[in-house]
């Protein structure tokens, strides 16, 4: 090789992201329920507005490689605070942005559209999708981080396992208190038809979140 096409290799190799690249990212992968009335709800846990157009999620299913399961359509965007659900054809609720056939897989696996690993869950201990040690495997259960989506990079740590998101047939409504889930404030999460709406115990304008 000679030495003048050598610096334009190393340019080509530096703007190349391997797959499995973890990339900084304020989007957590919050909570997941298998099957086809399951759910992955993305929490945009930064200050400011995150277009997430063109970003996959990636579902591993015991093979050596994960799969593709979803792929948000551009100008898909998650405001600051908010949430953003990839549903199953079953879930039923009126707030999902991306529908696919069945939350499949032990595990999910968010990427950039460069490719890049952003976040990942996985609750079976040889999952390529886990990080660090697996997350506690929960039947009938959904996955979840606490409020605020802490991430310590050690699924085991992170995510408990909680009842998933009740969906009422006459009004479409479920209500989950945060504090029977991880000890902490008491504070209910509303989802179905209107917005998706968090209130504390002692209600203050600054406590106080409602979001479209």
């Amino acid at each position: 090789m000679t030495k003048q096409g050598f610096p334009f290799l190393i340019l080509a190799l530096a703007g190349t992201l391997a797959p499995e690249t973890v990339r900084a990212s304020s989007v957590k992968i919050h909570e997941v329920l298998g099957g086809p009335a399951g759910y992955i709800d993305l929490h945009n846990t930064g200050a400011g507005t995150l277009d997430i157009g063109g970003w996959s999620v990636q579902a591993c299913t015991g093979g050596a490689t994960p799969t593709e399961l979803a792929t948000m359509p551009a100008g898909s965007e998650i405001p600051a605070g908010d949430h953003f659900l990839i549903t199953g054809q079953g879930f039923g609720g009126t707030v999902q942005q991306v529908v696919v056939e069945s939350i499949t897989g032990d595990g999910e696996m968010l990427l950039d559209r460069r490719g890049a690993r952003v976040d990942s869950v996985g609750w079976a201990p040889s999952s390529p999708c886990r990080e660090n040690q697996a997350a506690v495997a929960c039947p009938g259960l959904a996955q979840a981080r606490n409020a605020v989506s802490r991430d310590t990079d050690d699924n085991k740590a992170d995510f408990g396992c909680v009842r998933p998101l009740p969906l009422s047939s006459a009004s479409r409504r479920f209500r989950i208190p945060v504090s029977e889930r991880f000890g902490r404030d008491r504070e209910w999460r509303t989802r179905g038809c209107g917005p998706l709406v968090r209130t504390t115990r002692r209600t203050t304008n600054r406590e106080r979140l409602v979001t479209g």
